[in-house]
Formats: C-alpha cells, structure tokens, sequence
C-alpha cells in the first residue's frame, strides 16, 4: 500500500470512526430521553406495562454492549445504565 493510500485509509476510518461514536451518542441520549419521558412524569407508581417497556428499554442497552465492544463505547453504556439505575431505582428491583 502506498503512503496516499494509506493516508486516505487513514482519513476514512477516522471518519467512519466519528461518524459511529457520533451515531452512538445520539443512541443513547435516546434511550436517556425514553426513560425520562417515560419515568419522571410521575411518583413511584407505574403500571405493569410500563415497568416492562423499561425493563425491555434496559434489555436493549445491555445488548449494546455486545454491539460495541469498544472500551470507550463501554463505559458510556454502563454510565448511561448508572444514571438510569440512580434515577430510577424501581426499575432495578
């Protein structure tokens, strides 16, 4: 491979690296969004439906981690669980 060949390799995969941290992030800010809407409204009582739609939201976000074994990635993930779990601890039980 020559050196501008490899350069727009180079160039490439640090935006298709960027590109997919970038599509990360909104992910999850998603799923934050999801469980605030979802959760924050009201006291502490929900209904079966919504317990299970928060615990099949949470059942997602562990399957991210399978999706995007990148340490970075990771940590976001079980950060993002964290403050969920510390927000809403209910849904943990």
């Amino acid at each position: 491979m020559n050196s501008i060949n490899y350069e727009r390799h180079m160039i490439q995969s640090f935006n298709y690296s960027k590109i997919l941290r970038e599509n990360f992030q909104d992910e999850l800010s998603w799923y934050e969004e999801e469980f605030d809407i979802i959760f924050k409204r009201k006291s502490n009582e929900y209904t079966e439906k919504e317990l299970e739609l928060g615990n099949q939201i949470l059942s997602n976000l562990t399957q991210l981690m399978s999706l995007y074994p990148d340490e970075t990635f990771l940590h976001a993930i079980t950060s993002l669980i964290y403050n969920v779990e510390k927000k809403y601890p209910y849904l943990f039980r």
